[in-house]
């Protein structure tokens, strides 16, 4: 098969991105001062704030190139960067204490502007509870919503309408949402909800997708909430008929909240790419960032079809630091291979682990992997697949002595594909906006400078 073309990036993508790296030995004080959001002069009826959870710069590049030698396709999101009204930024992410962020922290310097500690919801160290984003943007008549693949009482929603000491304070993010009155919820989560506290406050329910598409349909001026398991969402590979994908996600939150005469705020996050990147499963993570820019492309068509939206794309936090680093060349085989898997990590390891103690030999567990990733085990790769048998992962590095990572650097012989880690990383990640405010965006920012875009581009005082 012939190579792909290679792309032509405009020249502000090159210069906003080789400022930033040349910039990156500034200290987090320092890149604060020196490259803090400038006021926009342009103001916006709606925000929308996208979020592929836990994405790894490498990642979109894996999905590019990918698709470009399976399907001749394109990373939506690349393409997006490249076109006319366009900006992008590359962001530093660290947080009150520490070099290394998590959703909680992330989230809560987009929604307060003030960076915090890891784990905490909107709440600053020194114990003070700033209004968050979607409580601010509610108060000015807007419609506020949140979807995503992880339960809806999560960090990474839960930081842009709550204020909590932990983000393991489930049951009172659930309680909040409903008092500072959400108008749009997707997610999984349904046990930590007051269901009939819910409905007694006139909020529709819908736990189903069939139900919650009858929902946006025929209830335009009351909130609507779709609570759609007691978890998470499954991922784009493990997905059935029945499920919810990410565009139909996008296009309810849209019809939903678009309908409201003063505007509307949304964050729309996709969370089974940071699932997918601990557990260093290379397909599942491609599948779900692919599901998540199918989303993306609804979203920019909205933005571009008016003059009122600000939309800007971006992750909290990298994860795992995956590359595509086949040893064979071209390794074109490989990611063709990799674009067939069926099922992802954590499939394979439900199927593993539920089966009788006695049935759970290696010789089994290596015909689910084959039966799902189209993956046969090598002699050489034998002894890996025995340590994850016998619950003792062998990697020489702890970052990846757990049993999916184990899993993912055996894979990563088959799909080319292969982690650094299974844990959060420190990376520069990258932030993508158009509309009313985007032009305010520097080269190199913090995550609270995105508050700042926002918070402008609003008319927040």
């Amino acid at each position: 098969m012939a190579p792909p073309q290679i792309r032509s990036y405009d020249r502000r993508t090159f210069l906003g991105a080789a400022g930033a790296l040349g910039a990156a030995a500034l200290t987090p004080k320092a890149l604060s001062q020196s490259n803090g959001a400038s006021r926009s002069t342009r103001q916006a009826r709606n925000v929308i704030l996208a979020v592929a959870d836990g994405l790894s710069p490498g990642a979109l590049s894996i999905l590019d190139l990918a698709r470009r030698y399976t399907d001749g396709g394109a990373s939506r999101w690349l393409q997006w960067m490249n076109e006319p009204g366009v900006t992008s930024t590359l962001v530093e992410t660290t947080p009150a204490i520490g070099a290394r962020t998590d959703s909680a922290a992330a989230a809560s310097a987009w929604s307060i502007g003030q960076r915090v500690a890891r784990g905490a919801i909107s709440y600053t160290t020194d114990g003070s509870t700033p209004p968050p984003l979607f409580v601010r943007a509610k108060e000015t008549g807007r419609r506020v919503g949140l979807v995503t693949t992880a339960k809806l009482t999560d960090a990474t929603p839960a930081a842009m309408m709550c204020n909590a000491k932990s983000r393991a304070e489930h049951d009172n993010i659930a309680r909040q949402y409903i008092n500072n009155g959400l108008d749009f919820g997707i997610g999984g989560g349904a046990k930590h909800f007051n269901l009939r506290e819910v409905r007694r406050r006139g909020v529709v329910l819908a736990e189903r997708r069939i139900d919650l598409r009858r929902a946006v349909r025929i209830n335009k001026d009351r909130a609507v909430l779709g609570l759609l398991g007691e978890s998470i969402l499954p991922h784009a590979l493990d997905r059935e008929y029945s499920d919810l994908d990410q565009r139909e996600a996008a296009e309810l939150a849209l019809a939903h909240l678009s309908a409201s005469p003063k505007g509307f705020c949304l964050l729309f996050e996709n969370e089974n790419t940071d699932n997918a990147s601990h557990a260093n499963d290379a397909a599942s993570l491609v599948r779900d960032l692919h599901d998540f820019e199918q989303a993306l492309d609804v979203l920019i068509d909205f933005t571009r079809s008016r003059d009122d939206t600000l939309l800007i794309a971006t992750t909290d936090h990298g994860c795992g630091n995956p590359g595509f680093a086949a040893a064979d060349e071209p390794g074109i085989e490989q990611l063709q291979r990799m674009m067939e898997a069926r099922r992802s990590f954590a499939w394979i390891n439900r199927q593993f682990r539920n089966l009788p103690q006695s049935d759970q030999s290696l010789e089994i567990f290596a015909e689910i992997i084959r039966g799902a990733l189209g993956v046969s085990i090598t002699d050489d790769e034998t002894p890996y697949l025995e340590s994850l048998v016998a619950g003792a992962p062998l990697d020489a590095y702890k970052g990846r002595r757990y049993w999916s990572s184990v899993l993912g650097s055996i894979v990563a012989n088959h799909f080319g594909v292969a982690f650094n880690t299974r844990h959060h990383t420190t990376d520069l990640v990258i932030a993508t906006a158009m509309g009313p405010g985007s032009e305010s965006l520097p080269p190199l920012c913090h995550q609270t400078d995105l508050h700042r875009v926002m918070v402008d581009a609003l008319g927040l005082v």
